[in-house]
């Protein structure tokens, strides 16, 4: 029988090669062994705690670079008075942002529009995970990015 790695092109030295390679889990653990190799000489005489692992505070969690990653999230306000201006309300969306729009001037201009430009905010909401929703009878709708939903009560 034939190896798969002769089949698809692969050299025995090649497969022996990966062989060698360390795996992602390997090297995580190596370096946290060398990182505890350079812990400081006054640790040690707390033997019976080396094995267990370190536990971090809040305060180094929320100074840490991962959770400025996420950024800040903006509530921004816009009046949209065409089509054109879904363009804007998908480039806050990217960014992470809500945005509150008021659509009152497509209302009073050209319902068809409304329509088109409402429906456009669907499909972009519906694109990238986000939600849309009217807010009470006025003529303003709320536009959320996907990492924020709204919670409906139902009536």
């Amino acid at each position: 029988m034939r190896k798969l790695s002769n089949i698809f092109g692969g050299s025995e030295e090649e497969t022996r090669e990966k062989k060698t390679r360390p795996t992602a889990e390997a090297v995580r653990q190596q370096s946290q062994r060398q990182h505890m190799e350079d812990a400081p000489e006054e640790d040690e005489e707390f033997s019976g705690l080396r094995d267990v692992s370190q536990v971090r505070y809040e305060e180094d969690m929320l100074s840490s670079d991962k959770f400025f990653d996420y950024g800040v999230t903006y509530v921004k306000t816009y009046k949209l008075r065409s089509l054109a201006d879904v363009q804007k309300v998908s480039h806050e969306l990217n960014e992470g942002n809500i945005v509150l729009a008021d659509i009152s001037m497509l209302n009073d201009r050209d319902p068809m529009e409304l329509k088109r430009t409402i429906d456009q905010i669907k499909g972009i909401c519906r694109g990238i995970g986000g939600d849309v929703a009217g807010i009470g009878d006025t003529m303003h709708v709320i536009i959320t990015p996907s990492n924020i939903k709204i919670w409906r009560e139902k009536v």
